[in-house]
């Protein structure tokens, strides 16, 4: 009994560590894109991804914001201001400055520094959008820093449903399950199936479920993105597209294909007590980003 619970918990942390590091043996990747409450926001030098963050030209991202700029040329200093925030961004410095108008101040450090990349001032695009006051989300799927202002992102979330509903529902949710169609006579799996689900629900309303199994029915990754909507208790996804990628070391599994149109679903969900997402029978832990 040991050994089989320690075979099927090394499946499953298998299958998390290639979920969850977002392999999905895609040919090559698209160029990062910036948006600003769903509108893509041109840069003259394209977001170039440093530390796993994503820097832009600075006075583009602040104006595009609606914050006043100016640049300390000797210092090399930018500076953005809006209503009671101005923030200080200094090239090759991993800390940001943030002064208020009622004079707190702090700092804040940085995972990757301010640059000057192609004779342009380069900076962290979501410690800019949050210090003055916008929610980032990171759209793997699609490669885009989605920043939202609060009247844009009120007034999106209110078009997926009951704000108060979509707030709790928005982010990552992890399952992991395990089930078997056959057991020995102590009651113990002979051919166990697993799976570890990655749901992500994000804030324009679209949502990437990527999926990896390993076991007697299916052994392979399922990719599904479309769009969502909340209505009542239920989660209706729809505008699906579905990818399938069979492992090729599990013979006779169906031939895989590449964004294929599936028709709409709805499921059912509540929160447990303990905040857990049940959506369709099954359990979501939330995933923090």
């Amino acid at each position: 009994m040991k050994k089989t619970k320690m075979i099927g918990l090394f499946i499953v942390l298998v299958m998390m560590v290639a979920l969850f590091s977002g392999i999905t043996f895609a040919a090559g990747e698209e160029p990062v894109k910036v948006t600003i409450d769903g509108k893509q926001i041109q840069f003259a030098v394209p977001p170039t991804i440093i530390n796993g963050k994503t820097l832009v030209p600075f006075r583009t991202i602040f104006e595009a914001l609606g914050a006043e700029v100016d640049w300390d040329n000797e210092e090399k200093i930018a500076y953005g201001a809006k209503d009671d925030t101005l923030i200080a961004l200094q090239i090759g410095n991993k800390t940001a400055y943030v002064l208020k108008t009622n004079g707190d101040a702090y700092e804040l450090t940085l995972e990757a520094a301010p640059a000057n990349i192609k004779n342009h001032t380069m900076v962290p695009a979501r410690v800019v959008a949050e210090t003055l006051g916008g929610t980032v989300n990171w759209n793997n799927f699609t490669r885009t820093v989605e920043i939202y202002t609060p009247a844009g992102l009120a007034e999106k979330i209110k078009q997926i449903g009951d704000p108060e509903v979509v707030s709790q529902l928005l982010g990552k949710w992890s399952c992991i399950e395990s089930y078997s169609d056959r057991v020995d006579s102590f009651g113990f799996y002979v051919r166990g199936s697993h799976s570890a689900t990655l749901l992500t629900l994000n804030m324009d309303g679209t949502y990437l479920n990527n999926v990896v199994c390993s076991g007697a029915i299916i052994t392979g990754q399922i990719i599904t993105s479309g769009n969502f909507s909340v209505q009542g208790d239920k989660i209706k996804f729809f505008n699906k597209k579905v990818t399938w990628i069979p492992d090729p070391s599990h013979k006779g599994q169906k031939a895989g294909y590449k964004d294929q149109a599936e028709e709409d679903t709805e499921e059912a969900f509540h929160f447990n007590a303990d905040g857990r997402l049940i959506l369709d029978f099954s359990g979501y832990d939330r995933v923090n980003n």
